[in-house]
Formats: structure tokens, C-alpha cells, sequence
């Protein structure tokens, strides 16, 4: 038994456009590389990456919750990674939110299939991020970074990212879409392993 969902039907030309985008730029920093390997900058080099694919990456979560059953988790998990990313690579300004995404359920033709374990892997995983009750901290001003201070960031971060490695071969399958999305998600977790020590675990 499983889910099925319909990936490609509810993404129209413009969110291809910002997903080829977001490839390009992803490709340009050569930052597709394995979950936690940093890049050879570092951190300083890591976060002038994101900084670099920051603006597309936020416009190319519209698309991202669009995607049925899975989309609203993914950006949520996303968010997630760029409010750490946003604390550990601060510039003025431009704090994340987290943005409501509708879950969608489909049942045409041209289908993902999911099966009940990996349904349960994104459950698990958005259930993690609701536990930590950070993921709407904004730290986009000095302020707001002062009031988390990077062991309470990491103790957050480490309590998802063991949920977040399983889903993303499951993410890796949505066509057309899924290898820059994983991209994305390789850096954003490569700064927060770089701050947080978690690329060994």
C-alpha cells in the first residue's frame, strides 16, 4: 500500500524556472556535494554560498509546497536548516518565517509512489521539528541572534537532523525537481554541520 502523489502536475513553467535556477547557482558554488562535507572555505565559504542562493531558494519553496503530501514537510524542514543557516551566516535583514504550505493529496496518473516507511520517515521528521519549537526564530538581526545562543541552536539542529538523512533519497525522486532540492539541503546542513559538529553523526 501506498501514497500516491502527483509531483509534476501542480508545478507550472515559472517553478521550473526557479528550480533551473537554483540548480545553476547550486552548480556555479559547487556546493552539491555529499550531507556534511564542508566546502574547503569552511564556514566562511559555506555561507557565501547560501548567501548566493539565498533569494531563489526562498522563492523556490512556493514551488517546493506545491508538491503533494511531502511539500509542506520539506519546506518546513528547509526553513528549518536556513533559520541555522541565518544564525550562523547573519547579514542584515531577510529573516525566515515559516511560510503555511498546504498538504495535497493526488491520485492521477504519472504518480510518485511513496510507500507507509516513507511516509512515516517525513512524519517522523515533521514531528521532530515540532518538538524543538524553533524553527520560526528569526535571526536576522543581532538581537534576535542573541537570544539563541549556538549550543541551544545545536541542540535543536541535532534532534532533526537524524530525521532529516532518511527522507532525503525519498526527496532525491521527485522528478525533475528532487536533485537540486537535495542540493540545497546539502548546504544548508553542511553550515549547520560546520557549526554544530554533527557531519560525523
Amino acid at each position: 500500500m501506498s501514497q500516491q502523489t502527483n509531483t509534476m502536475n501542480y508545478l507550472d513553467e515559472n517553478d521550473h524556472g526557479l528550480f533551473q535556477e537554483l540548480k545553476t547557482q547550486l552548480e556555479a558554488t559547487d556546493s552539491a556535494g555529499d550531507v556534511g562535507v564542508s566546502a574547503a572555505g569552511g564556514i566562511a565559504d559555506l555561507c557565501k554560498k547560501y548567501h548566493q542562493i539565498k533569494g531563489t531558494l526562498e522563492l523556490a519553496l512556493k514551488a517546493v509546497a506545491k508538491i503533494p503530501f511531502i511539500g509542506a514537510k520539506v519546506v518546513k524542514a528547509i526553513r528549518f536548516l536556513m533559520s541555522v543557516a541565518d544564525f550562523a551566516c547573519p547579514v542584515g535583514g531577510g529573516g525566515v518565517n515559516l511560510a503555511s504550505a498546504e498538504t495535497i493529496t493526488d491520485s492521477s496518473s504519472s504518480m510518485m509512489s511513496l510507500s507507509l516507511e516513507q511516509i512515516a520517515a517525513f512524519e517522523h521528521l515533521d514531528a521532530a521539528i515540532n518538538s524543538t519549537g524553533s524553527y520560526g526564530f528569526d535571526a536576522s538581526s543581532s538581537m534576535a541572534a542573541m537570544s539563541f545562543d549556538k549550543a541551544e541552536i545545536c541542540s535543536q539542529y541535532n534532534k532533526v537532523r537524524k530525521f532529516i538523512k532518511p527522507v532525503l533519497p525519498i526527496i532525491a525522486l521527485i522528478p525533475g525537481v528532487g536533485a537540486t532540492v537535495v542540493a540545497a539541503i546539502n548546504l544548508l546542513m553542511g553550515i549547520a554541520d560546520s557549526i554544530c559538529g554533527g557531519g560525523n553523526n
